[in-house]
């Protein structure tokens, strides 16, 4: 991959990014006030044919921090110094920090977390385009004939959903029969799998509130995106770690990628062809350094808003998972996938006077004498609403010796050294 000897004609061309954008992005992530470059910086300098890890192809400079990337041509906009709470939007998903929707800090128990799938990269006509899909009230149909404001989704978005799920079976299939899983003891493929059947099942089966709607049709997304994201790894990620080809790959666009502060983690993902991002202080960038162009941060697209019931209008936010940076913390909050009796069902409907039920035989319930009132049902939702919620987690199922012993278990992520011998070195620098 070579680069030109110089840009600088044609980075002259281009606009001087204003003061006011690199101020509004230097006071969100706690910076001081914008500076002039120091004299050591030389634009559209390239020292070397091919550019390694401490170059930048591009780069952008927040005093006292310049963030670089040998091989992507922007850089998005850093929020990992913040205190963001780790908290789901009106949309299911975690605005800022989340790890499906945005680049963060790379965490080492999660090496596959550099290659979620990016947003606007599919074709309409692709069913992974509803990895993105954000839900309207008018997709939701109530349960008729009952007090309850329960409901399904509709069934035409039902049914673009179990598309996805086949595009993720077949996609496993390939897994299988590329014998990644028998080279790997610890392989937990076969359990993100099902963890996103148990997601999609739910949604599927359950009558749920539509604000229960809204988080489960986000659980779904992100356990789809966890799938692709753990087989493509571990088949196309980690040869070109162990067996790196001079010279590296162009970055891959349809890779969310990442940041981070390793030298070392940057150039083994650089030779994967993984966007990265480098962040050090600006008194380690020397006049040898290439720095072929500096740009403007981009702002990402997200839903800030919190959850308003649709009907009568008040704010009813999801409850906070994590505050505090971008860490291991952080990503394992992002990763937690809620059990199905842990979210808002209703199995049981109101009958009428002769004691049958009002919503059809599949879901008929026990007659009148045994079935609550709606007050008293207004009542428990409350006192659920009111109680916190446990989560299930990957690290909740770490294996016993029996599980070990049966080649099922799935270890916790502390765990899991995914990366052996050379490799993690390459991680570690």
């Amino acid at each position: 991959m070579s680069h030109p000897t110089s840009t600088s004609a044609a980075h002259a061309a281009e606009p001087e990014p204003s003061t006011s954008s690199l101020h509004a992005t230097a006071v969100k992530t706690n910076a001081p006030t914008v500076a002039p470059l120091p004299s050591r910086f030389k634009i559209g300098t390239n020292h070397k044919k091919y550019l390694d890890a401490h170059d930048g192809k591009v780069f952008c400079h927040i005093p006292p921090r310049v963030i670089t990337s040998p091989n992507t041509p922007s850089i998005p906009r850093p929020f990992i110094y913040e205190n963001e709470p780790v908290q789901c939007r009106a949309d299911g998903r975690y605005g800022y920090v989340d790890i499906y929707q945005w680049p963060q800090m790379f965490c080492e128990e999660y090496p596959w977390g550099v290659v979620y799938p990016m947003k606007g990269m599919y074709w309409e006509t692709d069913p992974l385009v509803r990895l993105w899909w954000t839900l309207m009230y008018a997709n939701f149909v109530p349960l008729a004939d009952t007090t309850l404001v329960v409901g399904f989704l509709s069934q035409e978005k039902r049914n673009e959903l179990n598309k996805v799920q086949d595009v993720v079976k077949n996609r496993y299939m390939l897994y299988k029969k590329s014998k990644v899983p028998e080279r790997n003891p610890r392989d937990q493929g076969e359990w993100i799998m099902l963890i996103m059947r148990n997601n999609y099942n739910h949604l599927d089966r359950f009558p749920l509130t539509w604000r229960n709607i809204i988080t489960a049709v986000a659980e779904f997304q992100r356990s789809v995106m966890e799938c692709f994201t753990y087989f493509d790894y571990h088949q196309m990620i980690l040869p070109s770690v162990q067996t790196p080809a001079f010279p590296y790959p162009e970055y891959n666009p349809y890779w969310l990628g990442v940041f981070t502060c390793d030298p070392g983690v940057a150039e083994t993902l650089f030779r994967a062809g993984i966007p990265v991002w480098l962040i050090k202080h600006e008194d380690t960038v020397t006049a040898n350094t290439s720095l072929l162009a500096k740009v403007v941060p981009r702002e990402p697209d997200m839903v800030l808003a919190m959850f308003t019931d649709p009907i009568k209008h008040f704010a009813r936010p999801f409850p906070v998972r994590y505050v505090g940076p971008s860490n291991y913390k952080c990503s394992l909050a992002c990763r937690r996938f809620l059990r199905q009796d842990q979210m808002e069902t209703w199995q049981v409907t109101p009958t009428n006077a002769a004691g049958t039920s009002t919503a059809g035989p599949s879901m008929a319930g026990p007659s009148s004498a045994g079935t609550q009132s709606a007050p008293n049902c207004q009542a428990k939702r409350k006192q659920r609403a009111n109680q916190k919620v446990p989560v299930i987690q990957l690290a909740d199922w770490a294996p016993t010796e029996r599980q070990v012993g049966r080649g099922r278990s799935l270890p916790a992520p502390s765990q899991a050294k995914w990366l052996g011998g050379s490799v993690t070195e390459g991680f570690k620098g």
